[in-house]
């Protein structure tokens, strides 16, 4: 699994609107990525493209499940 870098708030990446998920795009490999980013951060929630990942996906953790959507 990778750690992504978290990219700054006031990034204009982060106003780009995505569409959705590329036809190639492992599923599996960014959940576990963005995973293994949001509980090095002690988040609760992280979306790809705070990581500079241009993909429509938004991973949270909720009563110790962590869920993903994309």
């Amino acid at each position: 699994m990778t750690t992504y870098k978290l990219i700054e708030n006031n990034n204009p990446i982060l106003s780009i609107p995505l569409s959705g998920c590329s036809e190639g795009l492992n599923r599996q490999e960014v959940k576990d990525n963005l995973v293994e980013t949001m509980k090095g951060s002690a988040g609760v929630g992280l979306s790809a493209n705070q990581c500079g990942v241009m993909e429509r996906v938004f991973i949270y953790t909720f009563s110790y499940h962590i869920l993903a959507y994309g």
